[in-house]
C-alpha cells in the first residue's frame, strides 16, 4: 500500500490480489440468482410513447424523466440507445439536475433496505451507463465526498457476477488513512481519499467495463489530484519544515523513521508530474532543507527497505 498516504491508485500487485481476493466471498456475499436480460430487452418494455413525450418535434431530447423508480428503465434506455448527440444532451440534462443523483441514490438506498435485487441491478447499469457517458461535469459530482460512496455501493450490484460485491465494507474496514505526517490542510485530505477512491474504482470495480476514452478520463483525474496534492504540499512552509524535524529527530523510532523516509521518497517520485521549472524549486527547497544529509544518513541504515528509498 502507498505510504504517501494513497496520492496514487493501489500498487499493481496489490491490484492483482484485490482481483483475485475481492470477489469478496471471503468477507461474505448475497447469491443474486440467473443473469437477467440484457440492457437492450429490458428497456424495450417501457412503451415508446413515453419515450417520445420527453423530445421535441424534430427528436431532440429536451429533458429527462423524472427520477423515480418507475421511470429508471426509460432513464437506462435514453442512456444506452441514444446516439453521440443524445448522450451529450444526457450529460448535460444531469449536470444542471441538482437534484438527479440525490433522487437516484435515495432510491438506491431505499432498493438496498428492501433486498430489491432487480432495481438494484438496473441501478447499477444505469449507474455504469452514466460513468460511460465520459463527461468531466458528472465525474465531478460523482467523485464528490457527497456521493462517491453510494455510487461505489450501486455498483456492487453487477447482474453479471454470481454475489453481491462489498466494496464498500472494504474501502470502510480495511483501508487504513495512515498519515506518516499530520496533513493539516482539508482539500489535500479529501483530494487524497477522492483518488484512491477513483483507482480502486478504475482497477478493481470496473476494469472490464471502462472503455479507452473513459479509463483516459480517470487516469487524467488521478494525474491531476497528484499534481495539485503535491503542488499544494510543497508550498506549504511549516509541512516541509516539520517533515525534516521529525526525520532529524533524536527520539525518532525507527518504524516512524522508516515511514517517513518512505512518504519522502514516494513525494519525490510524485513531484514528476509538476511542470519542470516546479520541480526544479522544489528541489532546491528540500536542499536547502537538508535533503541530501538525510538521505546520506538513510544509506547507512542496516533497514534495507529505507535503504532502497534512500535512492531518490
Amino acid at each position: 500500500m502507498s505510504y504517501f498516504v494513497f496520492l496514487v491508485s493501489l500498487c499493481r500487485d496489490n491490484i492483482c490480489d484485490i482481483q483475485r481476493n475481492l470477489q469478496f466471498s471471503n468477507l461474505g456475499g448475497l447469491e443474486v440468482g440467473p443473469r437477467p436480460a440484457s440492457e437492450h430487452l429490458e428497456a424495450s418494455r417501457v412503451l415508446h410513447s413515453h419515450d417520445e413525450s420527453f423530445r421535441s418535434v424534430n427528436g431532440e431530447l429536451r429533458e429527462l424523466p423524472p427520477v423515480d423508480l418507475s421511470n429508471l428503465p426509460l432513464i437506462l434506455k435514453t442512456i444506452l440507445e441514444g446516439g453521440i448527440t443524445d448522450q451529450m444532451r444526457v450529460a448535460e440534462l444531469i449536470t444542471q439536475d441538482r437534484d438527479f443523483f440525490p433522487k437516484l441514490l435515495d432510491i438506491f438506498r431505499m432498493c438496498e433496505d428492501l433486498e430489491n435485487l432487480d432495481d438494484l441491478h438496473m441501478i447499477f447499469k444505469l449507474v455504469r451507463g452514466i460513468i460511460l457517458l465520459n463527461s468531466p461535469s458528472i465525474f465531478d459530482k460523482i467523485f464528490s465526498d457527497e456521493f462517491i460512496l453510494d455510487i461505489i455501493g450501486a455498483l456492487e450490484y453487477d447482474p453479471e457476477v454470481a454475489k453481491v460485491q462489498k466494496h464498500r465494507i472494504f474501502l470502510k474496514d480495511h483501508v487504513v488513512f495512515k498519515e506518516a505526517i499530520p496533513i493539516k490542510n482539508i482539500s489535500v485530505v479529501s483530494r487524497i481519499h477522492q483518488t484512491y477512491r477513483i483507482g480502486y474504482l478504475k482497477d478493481v470495480i470496473l476494469p472490464r467495463i471502462l472503455d479507452d476514452a473513459t479509463l483516459a478520463s480517470l487516469n487524467t483525474i488521478i494525474h491531476t489530484n497528484n499534481a495539485a496534492v503535491i503542488s499544494l504540499l510543497k508550498d506549504d512552509a511549516c509541512f516541509i519544515q516539520d517533515l525534516f524535524s521529525r526525520m532529524r529527530s533524536p527520539n525518532i523510532s525507527m518504524e516512524s523513521k522508516r515511514e517517513l523516509v518512505l512518504f519522502l521518497h514516494e513525494f519525490c517520485t510524485l513531484s514528476k508530474s509538476l511542470p519542470l521549472v516546479q520541480q526544479l524549486r522544489l528541489f532546491r527547497d528540500l536542499s536547502g532543507e537538508g535533503v541530501f544529509e538525510i538521505v546520506s544518513d538513510v544509506l547507512q541504515s542496516q533497514d534495507r527497505k529505507i535503504v532502497s528509498a534512500g535512492y531518490l
